[in-house]
């Protein structure tokens, strides 16, 4: 391997998942104080960004020192339980919670009084539950020997090992990820066409203020959902598809690792970006400023 793209890669990775780990350790701990969790879709929001960390956590301490050194530091036992609690583990329970967050939008579309914090249609903390035992099976399945997801440094990208045991479990998991990611799509249309309706008939009788204060917080965690299952789309592409186009190293290493890592970081900044209340007061300032000019630059086109 080209010793220069071995560091440039590891110096990618590192800097990347660093970003990743600021971002999403602040929008985690900004819930937490604010109390924003409280109701359903941020308690989602904030159990997605406990796996955007645990991602970042893997590239920042095992793949990105491994490519430096060019070997392993710890046994392979140890790349294999980093593969498949970050691969598998964290990677379904963002998916699941993803669905979740894309139902939690489309019961509020369709049913808005039962969808109240005081009526909810299912029990989020419930739901977290669960996902967070799937995500142990997922991770625990692997742990046997050539079952497992790994860090391979001589291809800079994770890998299931070549046992067939490993090969027929990449292949469940895809399938998962392609249901998930198929229902909770399809959810996010259902929901646009119900809030397009409600639009077009002033449904939610917009002369009022808390009414349309309401929908215009349902359009924003709406675009907020069908942002973050575009990027789970992204990645899906990458390493199933778009990685075929190329056999260099650099490319794989692309498509496999840099998307992978960066769908992640990207999903922290998504959250935090939708959110004006968890934002640092300088990002806040600057959004706002940008907001204003929008709005008078709109203004003066209607004018």
């Amino acid at each position: 391997m080209n010793t220069f793209l071995r560091l440039f890669a590891a110096f990618v990775m590192l800097f990347v998942s660093l970003f990743g780990i600021v971002v999403n350790l602040h929008v985690m701990f900004a819930f937490l104080k604010k109390r924003k969790a409280s109701t359903g879709f941020f308690k989602l929001c904030l159990g997605k960004t406990v796996g955007n960390t645990i991602t970042c956590f893997a590239f920042f301490f095992w793949s990105a020192p491994c490519t430096f050194i060019d070997t392993y530091y710890l046994s392979h036992k140890f790349n294999v339980i980093w593969g498949q609690i970050a691969g598998w583990g964290a990677y379904i329970a963002g998916m699941l919670i993803q669905l979740c967050m894309s139902l939690n939008r489309l019961f509020a579309s369709y049913l808005p009084i039962r969808s109240s914090i005081h009526h909810p249609v299912f029990n989020i903390k419930n739901c977290l539950i669960i996902i967070f035992m799937i995500s142990i099976a997922y991770t625990v399945v692997g742990l046997k020997d050539g079952c497992g997801y790994y860090y391979a440094v001589d291809l800079l990208s994770w890998n299931p090992e070549p046992e067939d045991c490993a090969q027929r479990l990449a292949d469940f998991m895809f399938y998962s990820i392609f249901t998930l990611s198929a229902i909770s799509n399809t959810s996010n249309i259902a929901t646009f066409i119900k809030l397009f309706k409600n639009l077009k008939n002033n449904e939610f009788g917009l002369r009022e203020t808390e009414s349309a204060e309401r929908t215009k917080k349902s359009r924003i965690m709406f675009a907020q959902s069908v942002t973050q299952d575009c990027l789970h789309v992204c990645d899906m592409l990458a390493c199933q598809v778009v990685y075929k186009l190329n056999d260099a190293l650099w490319f794989q290493f692309i498509c496999m690792s840099v998307v992978w890592l960066s769908i992640h970081v990207l999903d922290g900044v998504v959250i935090l970006l939708f959110n004006k209340d968890i934002q640092p007061k300088r990002m806040r300032k600057i959004m706002n400023n940008e907001t204003a000019i929008m709005n008078v630059s709109a203004r003066i086109t209607v004018y």
